[in-house]
């Protein structure tokens, strides 16, 4: 038995383990290395997210463009038709809170007749309009942005402006305006009720805050100002 025993403390002599600082190194090393796992994963997947938000705002503000520019260019208009009008304004100062009203031509598909085997191309007359509202729960960093709505009316009357159901079409708007081009100048305001003219072209500026810090100052949204000009179809 004596012998056993120090055999073990002949053994154990040369095998007693890892020491109190180097298992503190050994923790803080390790510790260290899980920090900098853990930063590098965090750093990529914020950077995901950036960028599947970024792409997700230009392709809602593609489709609110393309939107706006399809009702222009199928602008209805028929100088005998009295209700068949185009009415817009700014608002004056730096904030312009443009809006406009009129009657195009919505193009929606195609319907199936009689028979199944075919269909026929569908259009609708109707009432469209695009305007500004208050954001009243706006996303964490975007106070004070607004709302572009598109107001559709299945049929039209005498003021393009009202009636029908709104829809919010974009969020993040800083500001929005409409211009009338005829002859050789752009007008910020046009009433074809009383004009008895329809202009050739509108052009949309729309103002946007753009989700990335400005430079200057970090933590306030740029703005990016985007242009688009629809050339409506000639009178009838």
């Amino acid at each position: 038995m004596t012998r056993i025993r120090g055999f073990m403390r002949a053994v154990g002599a040369d095998s007693s383990g890892f020491s109190l600082v180097e298992m503190v190194v050994a923790i803080s090393i390790s510790s260290l290395i899980l920090i900098m796992a853990y930063t590098a994963h965090r750093s990529l997947i914020m950077s995901i997210r950036h960028s599947t938000g970024r792409a997700v705002y230009y392709e809602g503000l593609n489709l609110a463009l393309n939107r706006i520019d399809r009702d222009l260019t199928y602008a209805f208009a028929n100088k005998l038709n009295p209700n068949v009008q185009i009415s817009g304004e700014n608002s004056s100062g730096t904030f312009q809170n443009g809006k406009i009203g009129f009657v195009t031509i919505d193009a929606s598909g195609d319907f199936v007749a009689a028979d199944p085997r075919e269909s026929f191309p569908m259009s609708d007359i109707r009432e469209v309009g695009y305007y500004l509202a208050e954001d009243r729960n706006p996303e964490p960093g975007y106070d004070g942005t607004y709302l572009l709505m598109r107001r559709e009316k299945s049929t039209y009357d005498e003021n393009p402006e009202t009636g029908g159901s709104s829809s919010i079409l974009l969020k993040r708007v800083a500001d929005l305006k409409f211009e009338f081009w005829l002859r050789n100048d752009w007008s910020s305001k046009w009433d074809s009720k009383n004009d008895k003219k329809f202009p050739v072209a509108v052009k949309t500026t729309l103002k946007m805050k753009s989700g990335q810090s400005s430079p200057d100052e970090p933590g306030k949204f740029a703005e990016e100002t985007f242009i688009i000009v629809s050339y409506l179809t000639p009178m009838n």
